[in-house]
């Protein structure tokens, strides 16, 4: 196996402010011991040249003491010069000076080696085009079983298996605040418990996530701003019942291979039906746990009675602890093209293998309500212009 990157001390990310060593650790996410990548084939490496040094400093002369376990950067990478990527992890034609405030929220940036041995960073591409399918507008998401980085252990998924996940953000303390499901290009449902009380502009979401706090994914995420929460009208905190609210966000996700929309319905889930629920759990969404993969688990469906559910929700066992799963998530069913969202992941019995989980079922009536509105705001910017 090849050895781990061992990278020197850089900025954390935004969203993955450290972890106190006194912070309890109730699951344990392995750390991979191998990382495979996809082999794509991309236009000539893009290098920009390094700054020339100011009063007489070499900024690329650093040592770098662990230059034997350095990684070629992942695809849609290269590695290039720390002072030609910016505080977003995108190469620029200009060197950057970045402010120590602005570089305590820099983009976590992976070690490499220039072609000149000095050391440099893994920084995206702002010329990539990438060899995936793009643009796939109208075209409901299937699991992709067979995509590569893959997990390591069985829960893990592969990137990009689960195209439809987001992850919801709370921008004012970087905090992740749980899942969602992509169902429109600017449509994500999710769990009301997850964004009650919250603005609209203190909420992000994110797609195209996998491994929390790395760079290795061969395809870049997405985050993308929220214009408004919309929480069911009959939404009981008490009782539970439609726990569920639509995200609209401000500007419409670029759908790619990794970032698709999933079609809903509000059948039940039939008996023996394949089913699955996903996200990265409650342990590393608390504690941001830097490196810790999405999870993918098979669901059994049960009676209402077996959650205490009421005709708003539906019950299904996951085969693995639902506390490794992330509430807003989807319950997704069926296999091939015809995967459907049958509920959002609202609350469960309790942690363990086999504990039973209560999803929302989507009122469809009331989620169509607002493809029409955004229907609405498309025609009349048609008219204005």
């Amino acid at each position: 196996p090849r050895p781990q990157p061992q990278p020197a001390p850089r900025p954390q990310n935004e969203y993955l402010p450290p972890r106190h060593e006194n912070v309890p650790l109730d699951y344990h996410v392995t750390q991979p011991s191998n990382t495979v990548t996809q082999t794509v084939t991309a236009a000539p490496p893009r290098v920009p040249k390094p700054t020339p040094p100011q009063r007489g400093e070499d900024i690329l002369s650093l040592p770098l003491d662990n230059r034997q376990h350095l990684s070629k950067c992942a695809s849609a990478l290269e590695c290039t010069p720390e002072n030609f990527c910016n505080s977003i992890g995108v190469i620029t034609d200009q060197p950057v000076d970045i402010s120590p405030a602005a570089a305590a929220f820099r983009v976590p940036l992976t070690d490499c080696l220039l072609e000149n041995g000095a050391p440099g960073k893994c920084c995206r591409d702002a010329n990539y085009v990438d060899p995936w399918p793009i643009n796939l507008a109208g075209v409901c998401a299937a699991r992709n079983t067979n995509t590569k980085p893959q997990g390591i252990q069985d829960i893990d998924a592969n990137f990009g298996e689960i195209p439809w996940q987001a992850m919801i953000l709370k921008e004012s303390t970087k905090t992740l605040l749980g899942g969602g499901a992509i169902i429109g290009d600017q449509i994500v449902l999710t769990a009301a418990s997850v964004v009650k009380g919250v603005s609209p502009n203190d909420v992000k979401v994110k797609g195209g996530e996998w491994e929390l706090g790395r760079d290795s994914e061969p395809l870049p995420f997405q985050i993308v701003g929220v214009k408004s929460i919309d929480i069911h009208p009959e939404y009981n905190p008490s009782t539970g019942s439609n726990d569920m609210a639509v995200l609209r966000l401000d500007k419409r996700i670029e759908f790619a291979q990794h970032i698709k929309p999933i079609c809903v319905t509000n059948e039940d889930p039939k008996p023996n039906e394949k089913c699955i629920t996903t996200g990265w759990g409650k342990q590393a969404i608390r504690s941001h746990e830097e490196g810790a993969v999405m999870h993918v688990s098979d669901t059994v469906a049960q009676s209402r009675a077996d959650c205490g559910a009421d005709e708003s929700s539906v019950c299904s066992a996951v085969v693995h602890d639902p506390c490794l799963f992330d509430v807003g998530s989807a319950l997704a069913c069926g296999s091939g093209s015809s995967v459907m969202l049958k509920g959002i992941y609202a609350a469960e019995n309790a942690c363990g293998d086999g504990q039973t989980v209560r999803f929302s079922k989507p009122d469809l009536k009331w989620v169509n309500g607002f493809f029409t509105i955004q229907n609405k705001d498309k025609l009349l910017k048609k008219r204005r212009v």
